[in-house]
């Protein structure tokens, strides 16, 4: 358990895990923006889809999370969200995969908007991603005491009475 909580390095499979589950998860949700677009897709962004790039991006994506999945469970990572996202993507297949026909519809009064979900949540994914390989939080070491530690504690020490006046005596806690 103590591997668990440290950073995960290529070959280890959890990386590939994580992803998988990533992937099958949201290519469940792209299936059903594909499959119901009246009630799951926002109109304003509807009309700026190339729907046949979605449809070979997303059967890309399917592939790539499938072997990411079984590389996870051959590598022994986490087998949990290996099997999870290996489950998403059966699911997704099932519910017609990418290529899923597209019914005419008359756009209802409400809609849920998943489609922008799942593009927030995979742009938002990719740039903390990068942003964690590029600055790690914990490159320090985990024992290390990070610099300004100290001041920063200060700040919340419990002060003296007196100290909390401010200037000229009055006291910011008192109305």
């Amino acid at each position: 358990m103590a591997q668990e909580s440290s950073r995960p390095r290529i070959g280890e499979g959890r990386i590939g895990s994580s992803l998988c589950a990533a992937i099958g998860v949201l290519s469940v949700a792209a299936v059903l923006c594909l499959r119901y677009p009246a009630f799951l897709t926002t109109p304003e962004l509807r009309v700026h889809y190339d729907v046949e790039l979605l449809r070979l991006t997303l059967a890309i994506a399917m592939v790539v999370g499938a072997w990411l999945g079984v590389i996870g469970i051959v590598l022994g990572g986490l087998r949990l969200s290996a099997a999870i996202g290996l489950s998403a993507l059966f699911l997704a297949m099932l519910l017609g995969g990418p290529y899923v026909p597209t019914p005419d519809f008359l756009q209802p009064r409400f809609y849920l908007g998943l489609d922008w979900l799942v593009l927030d949540l995979f742009f938002t994914g990719a740039a903390f991603v990068l942003l964690e390989m590029g600055l790690p939080a914990g490159a320090a070491g985990a024992g290390a005491a990070q610099p300004g530690l100290e001041a920063r504690s200060r700040l919340f020490r419990r002060q003296p009475f007196a100290d909390r006046r401010l200037p000229g005596g009055l006291d910011p806690f008192c109305p």
